[in-house]
Parts: structure tokens; C-alpha cells; sequence
């Protein structure tokens, strides 16, 4: 069986400037610890359940770019998305460009 884990907010203490870092480590650690992949949000704002509508959000694709920059082994990925499969085909580091 393999395992991942899924960030699903970005709020990680009282200084919005250090959010990336958070989440940079949490990934760091999953890799670090056997887990296969780490997920994130793909939304515009933060959801009900999950956090306040006023907490620091960052935006997935971005965020994946970022950790794929500082994680080897572990697969990135979005949880959910509002986006269109052909913007999804255009902004992932991992597919050809799209051509239509």
C-alpha cells in the first residue's frame, strides 16, 4: 500500500511570508519519510471546513512548480481543480504543450 499526503491549507503560523517555507518542509518531509505523493489545493479561495476565507492562499500550480524544484522522488499533484482540462494540459510542468 502507498501513501501521500494532502495540504489542505496554507495557513502555518502568524507571518504569511513564511508559508512557502511550511510547505516546503512538510513536502521535504513526506519525501523524506516514505510517502509516494504530496497534494495540494487547486481552488481560488479557501473552502468552508478547511480554514477562515481570509487566511494566506496560494495558488497549486505554483506551489507544485516550486516544490518540484525542491523534492526528487515524490510525486506532486492537485487534490481538486476548477480548472478545464486543457489549461490543466498547458500549465503542467510535466506535459507537452497543448496545441489547439
Amino acid at each position: 500500500m502507498k501513501f501521500g499526503i494532502h495540504n489542505p491549507s496554507w495557513f502555518f503560523g502568524p507571518d504569511p511570508a513564511e508559508t512557502f517555507e511550511a510547505v516546503k518542509a512538510k513536502a521535504q518531509w513526506a519525501e523524506n519519510h516514505g510517502f509516494v505523493w504530496f497534494s495540494v489545493m487547486d481552488h481560488l479561495i479557501q473552502i468552508g471546513g478547511v480554514g477562515a476565507p481570509d487566511e494566506p492562499f496560494m495558488e497549486g500550480w505554483t506551489v507544485l512548480s516550486a516544490l518540484a524544484a525542491v523534492t526528487s522522488r515524490i510525486r506532486l499533484a492537485t487534490l481538486a481543480t476548477y480548472r478545464s482540462p486543457i489549461a490543466i494540459r498547458r500549465i503542467s510542468p510535466r506535459s507537452p504543450p497543448a496545441s489547439i
